[in-house]
């Protein structure tokens, strides 16, 4: 029928004098749901259950450590604590992140695909990718402390954000161990060895990181008149004057446009400010075009971009 810790400390399974018995699918064939703030401690349990974390502690702390084989859904911040070895192989799911502590290492096996949307965060021990969708692509990836990722996988996975060390990490290019020839090497936040890497998703933040510290896309941080959201979408600095482009002799506007840009884009036009129009402007990769008909009579024209977060 399942179980559920909604307080305290509940331990499966045991480890007494070196050796003990495995604790198999510890709720039989229903779910093991886990409250905020409640723990879960498994010693020598291998499990096929369902895994359901509301905000609460996983630990595997001593023992022959844990195999769970069973899904597991985040619905908030999840701490997985392997002071043994915690080993999962199925789907990671939910709007929750999950923070790896604990000295010994979490494995997401060749069978593992993490989907979760909340951040990754590894401050002790190893966590380990035997694949690249082990690691959430969704996710904001920060590895501080005496923490390591392990990725031993053949490749690159683009993840939203990437911390190490406490700073941000937004340069365009692969991170990775030493031996994986990654753009940005380290075996501080990498095990060494290891093949794979990540890439830092092109996003507003990574840009507003070093040119709008602290604010929105709406805002402007260097007072030019044009918002942040913009010049990020015309590849500025954010710290110098932007000048906004004008119609040339064949009534077209051009818009700049970085190649690194990541979100939504729309032209729109209208007779008197106040009442917009959805028109079709043109992608030229480098740039974005709009031609005005004639014989409208007047016409404004503006772009709204809607940068990815």
């Amino acid at each position: 029928g399942g179980i559920v810790v909604t307080s305290g400390i509940l331990h499966l399974g045991a480890f007494i004098g070196g050796s003990s018995p495995n604790c198999i699918n510890p709720a039989g064939t229903g779910p093991v749901t886990l409250g905020l703030g409640a723990t879960i401690r498994f010693d020598r349990v291998t499990a096929a259950n369902t895994l359901i974390s509301n905000g609460g502690t996983v630990d595997s702390p001593n023992g022959w450590g844990a195999t769970w084989s069973g899904p597991i859904t985040l619905n908030a911040n999840t701490t997985f604590s392997a002071g043994n070895k915690l080993t999962c192989s199925n789907t990671i799911s939910g709007v929750g992140g999950l923070t790896k502590t604990g000295g010994n290492t979490m494995l997401l096996t060749n069978t593992c695909t993490s989907t979760y949307t909340g951040p990754t965060s590894v401050t002790a021990g190893t966590l380990r990718c035997n694949r690249a969708d082990a690691v959430s692509g969704s996710s904001a990836l920060s590895i501080s402390g005496t923490g390591k990722m392990n990725l031993a996988y053949v490749g690159t996975k683009t993840v939203a954000s990437l911390t190490l060390g406490g700073v941000a990490r937004t340069s365009p290019g692969t991170y990775g161990s030493v031996a994986s020839g990654a753009t940005f090497p380290s075996d501080t936040y990498f095990t060494a060895g290891s093949t794979g890497t990540v890439t830092v998703a092109a996003s507003y933040a990574g840009w507003a990181s070093t040119n709008a510290p602290g604010q929105t896309p709406g805002q402007d941080y260097d007072n030019d008149g044009v918002d942040n959201g913009l010049e990020y979408f015309m590849g500025q600095t954010g710290s110098s004057f932007t000048a906004m482009p004008g119609l040339d002799a064949t009534n077209k506007v051009t818009w700049p446009k970085a190649p690194t840009y990541n979100g939504t884009w729309q032209v729109q036009t209208s007779p008197d400010l106040a009442a917009w129009t959805n028109v079709v402007g043109t992608d030229n990769g480098t740039s974005v075009s709009y031609t005005l008909p004639s014989g409208l009579g007047t016409r404004f024209v503006r772009l709204l971009v809607t940068p990815t977060p």
